[in-house]
């Protein structure tokens, strides 16, 4: 048992369970043999064969408290009613107290009975207990998430990951909640951890590159786009992310070259126009954005946006009669748009 014992501390559990078998085939009255194979059926999710080994312990002892213990963990992986293993897993916190492994057991079971309130409860004692209980952390993720408890699961993932740092699921999963959340900041912290183990993962850079748009660090931001761009030029929305970000970065210039460039690159693309006539607009260039705004028209006759826009460059210059005509063709469209 000592050579067994050994064998399973140094992560060896083949040659672990070979020993624990000579030893129970050698003495199998011996009941403090049974535990620590039991324990290491327990690490290895074994719960078939841990059935089996707690009815021979059972055979030699049916009021085992070490079996009973591993019992009321073991039966709700083997298809148990919710019942049964809800009222043994409670049984056995009476016995044995505020035991952590049992406690988070009773948790899951209430979540997968779909009460998430009362697992909520029962993962919250657990970590009361042991507060880097990971398996008890994510469950906890899990019933935050179900219960639209936004804060309290951000909170959760932070935890989760100051004593886990390592998970890189758990991090995706974190950087999925605060980008639809729209915590930028922490959003472009959570990426800069995980990006350099994910150093192709255009996702993450595009959320990175947002997030850096979202929190004013334009110039960071027009580095990451260029890069984006450079293995996706046909993109018209990495071309007008990168075209914004050059504007608020100070790059008026440089952005107004580049998006002269790409519309011509891209066929007089109306998303891209739209950008441009409005750019030559504030830099005064009224003729180039009333051209621009009309061959929009041409191009999309339902693009109420080009109507208001050239309704919004006759009021400058002066032709408020063009202008009104203008800017009713293009509530008009876009009234008849909004209705379902």
């Amino acid at each position: 048992v000592m050579i067994a014992e050994s064998f399973r501390n140094i992560g060896e559990p083949v040659k672990a369970r070979n020993h624990y078998e000579r030893a129970l085939a050698a003495k199998s009255g011996q009941l403090e043999y049974y535990y620590g194979f039991a324990a290491l059926l327990w690490e290895e999710n074994n719960f078939q064969e841990m059935a089996k080994l707690l009815k021979r312990i059972f055979r030699l002892n049916e009021n085992d408290q070490v079996a009973r213990y591993y019992l009321a963990l073991t039966l709700p992986h083997l298809g148990e009613p919710k019942k049964r293993t809800i009222t043994l897993l409670q049984e056995s916190i009476k016995n044995f107290g505020p035991d952590p492994l049992l406690m988070n057991a009773l948790g899951q079971e209430y979540l997968q009975a779909e009460l998430p309130d009362l697992a909520e409860n029962w993962f919250t004692r657990t970590l009361t207990v042991m507060e880097n209980h990971g398996q008890a952390l994510k469950n906890l993720i899990t019933v935050y998430t179900l219960l639209n408890k936004t804060k309290e699961a951000k909170k959760t993932f932070s935890r989760y990951l100051k004593h886990y740092s390592a998970d890189q699921d758990i991090r995706s999963q974190f950087i999925q909640l605060l980008y639809h959340d729209q915590d930028y900041k922490a959003l472009a912290e959570e990426i800069l951890i995980l990006l350099p183990l994910k150093p192709r993962d255009r996702k993450l850079k595009r959320m990175l590159a947002k997030s850096y748009s979202k929190t004013a660090r334009y110039s960071e931001a027009v580095v990451l786009y260029r890069s984006l761009l450079a293995d996706e030029p046909g993109s018209l929305h990495l071309i007008r992310a990168l075209v914004y970000c050059m504007q608020h970065a100070g790059q008026q210039e440089t952005a107004l070259v580049f998006l002269e460039k790409a519309v011509k690159e891209q066929d007089n693309h109306v998303s891209l126009l739209l950008p441009l006539g409005v750019m030559y607009f504030k830099q005064n260039k009224l003729e180039k954005a009333a051209e621009i705004f009309r061959r929009v028209i041409a191009l999309s006759p339902q693009e109420w946006k080009g109507f208001r826009n050239l309704s919004v460059v006759f009021k400058k210059r002066g032709e408020n009669d063009f202008s009104e005509k203008y800017l009713k063709k293009s509530e008009e469209l876009r009234t008849a748009q909004l209705k379902p």
